[in-house]
């Protein structure tokens, strides 16, 4: 029995407890189960990172809400994905579409979109005919002159009842998208069913047609551009770092060529990494490829949340750290190497003082059949021990959808130098486990693949 069919059966045999839980929470924990476990991603190539130096900024806003007063009411599948719960009520950069196409007694809605200059995120809600995992076997976007460079699958974040669910969809073009006219084709409805001898995912067709939405996209533009001016090595040649600009939902550089790039760069050393206030980072080498732009001049990484500027400590690209707000809360961190497994981790000194053992192991996976090397961190609090979390690298390359099926319960991180990174992340297993490790595990632990840096 493989991790993913243990996982299943697993969800099968819950504790019939959840019969208490009212609706709406039963609705919460479905759509963040969801998002854990369900998401279909494509695999992000291989990038670097080097010692960073400060440099001083100027910010300039390059755009802002008209009013202050001005917001945008998320939905809540819509907030849960991007981790707004309790404050669904963001910037106004979305807006309601509220149109929809339906044949063969399958309706696609499109709800919501929110997004900046390059890129959106649509709300789409599926309702098919008696039941509520209908997907599409292929979706094509088209935005009026300009060219879509990334597309996300389709992504469950929600299901509202027996023959409907909710999807996102991630877009990245080269252009300005506000005010152009967006074309969503879905092709042939039906069910991913998984097929165990194939080890994935096979598309049955259940309605033949194609579902088309189109509207003009128009919100608000909401982003700080900050000045950097800075001469950068990246690509194998050398560049001027202009500027970046963040939205709520971005981060971009913009850069300008001056001397020759190498068509063949092992190490092209265009990692870009936000940093929040919190501790929080978004690398675009362990991002999903849909959640990044590359067409060499302009690099947008997309957080999957909502970010405040002023919640921004540093924006980190090709070696240069620029500091966009000061942050007086900011921990010392302690640097943690394991060369068995290849990988540096920066540790938070209270998570450093938690935790009270460190183990490495090494053997042979079943479900992937080869070698594995991890490290794995153990806390104690009061006399409870509990794992935090285990660093994991497999021998040789493979995709974010592969370890989704195979390997559900790690995090994908990246694959390099003929190895694939993953993280699994410790759950407490009792009261007394919640009690002691719930804030540490929020706090520190949650962001702590942010942190982690893979050796060359």
């Amino acid at each position: 029995m493989t991790e993913f069919e243990k996982t299943l059966k697993d969800l099968k045999n819950e504790p019939k407890d959840a019969e208490a839980l009212s609706e709406e929470e039963k609705k919460s924990i479905l759509g963040k189960t969801l998002l854990k476990i369900g998401k279909k991603r494509r695999l992000k190539t291989v990038l670097s990172k080097k010692t960073a130096i400060v440099c001083a900024v100027a910010i300039v806003c390059i755009g802002a809400v008209s009013a202050a007063t001005e917001i945008f009411n998320m939905k809540p599948e819509f907030a849960r994905y991007f981790r707004t719960e309790n404050n669904q009520d963001v910037p106004a950069i979305g807006t309601d579409i509220s149109l929809f196409d339906e044949k063969h007694g399958i309706k696609l809605t499109a709800e919501q979109v929110i997004g900046d200059d390059f890129g959106f995120y649509v709300l789409l809600k599926l309702k098919g005919d008696g039941s509520s995992e209908y997907t599409f076997e292929s979706v094509d976007v088209n935005v009026e002159g300009s060219k879509v460079t990334q597309c996300s699958d389709l992504v469950q974040i929600g299901c509202e009842d027996a023959d409907s669910a909710s999807y996102m969809l991630h877009i990245i073009t080269d252009g300005n998208v506000i005010g152009k006219r967006i074309t969503i084709s879905c092709k042939n409805a039906g069910i991913n069913n998984f097929d165990p001898d194939k080890q994935e995912y096979v598309f049955d067709t259940a309605r033949k047609g194609t579902w088309k939405i189109s509207w003009a996209l128009n919100y608000n533009s909401v982003a700080n551009a900050v000045d950097v001016n800075r001469e950068v090595n990246v690509f194998g040649g050398t560049v001027n770092w202009k500027k970046v600009s963040i939205s709520p939902v971005s981060a971009t550089v913009f850069l300008e060529k001056k001397t020759d790039y190498q068509t063949e760069c092992e190490e092209p050393n265009d990692t870009l990494i936000v940093q929040l206030k919190d501790g929080t980072r978004f690398r675009s080498d362990y991002a999903d490829s849909s959640d990044v732009l590359n067409n060499v001049d302009t690099i947008s990484l997309y957080f999957g949340r909502i970010v405040d500027f002023n919640d921004v400590e540093s924006i980190s690209f090709s070696g240069e750290t620029v500091q966009i707000n000061e942050n007086d809360s900011e921990q010392n961190r302690i640097s943690y190497a394991n060369n068995n497994v290849g990988i540096t981790v920066s540790l938070t000194e209270k998570l450093n003082d938690v935790i009270s053992n460190e183990t490495e192991s090494k053997g042979k996976d079943p479900d992937l059949n080869v070698e594995v090397k991890s490290i794995k961190f153990t806390g104690k609090i009061d006399n409870v021990e509990n794992m935090l979390f285990e660093i994991l690298a497999y021998s040789g390359t493979y995709t974010r959808e592969q370890f989704e099926i195979l390997k559900p319960m790690d995090t994908y991180l990246i694959s390099k130098n003929d190895r694939t990174y993953t993280i699994r992340y410790g759950e407490p297993e009792s009261e007394e486990g919640i009690k002691c490790f719930a804030q540490i595990m929020n706090d520190d632990v949650e962001k702590i693949a942010g942190w982690i840096e893979i050796a060359y």
